[in-house]
């Protein structure tokens, strides 16, 4: 994982962040175990994307709690 936050220019948390929201495709091969990334996949043009609206201020979604209620239902 720092590796691949190396190469994209941000923070291992941004990294494990873009995995739990589905932006950056991984596997972890057993629990707790660190996250596999694929180095083609660093460059996704939604990784890209993602990548550059951080680093101009932007945010990663939340990631939502399980026992959040929504206000949309």
């Amino acid at each position: 994982m720092a590796d691949a936050a190396t190469y994209l220019g941000v923070s291992p948390t941004t990294v494990r962040r873009m995995i739990t929201c589905g932006l950056l495709p991984a596997v972890q091969p057993i629990r707790e175990a660190p996250w596999a990334i694929r180095r083609e996949k660093l460059d996704l043009e939604a990784v890209q994307r993602t990548v550059v609206a951080i680093k101009r201020g932007g945010a990663l979604p939340r990631t939502r709690a399980t026992a959040q209620l929504s206000l949309e239902e």
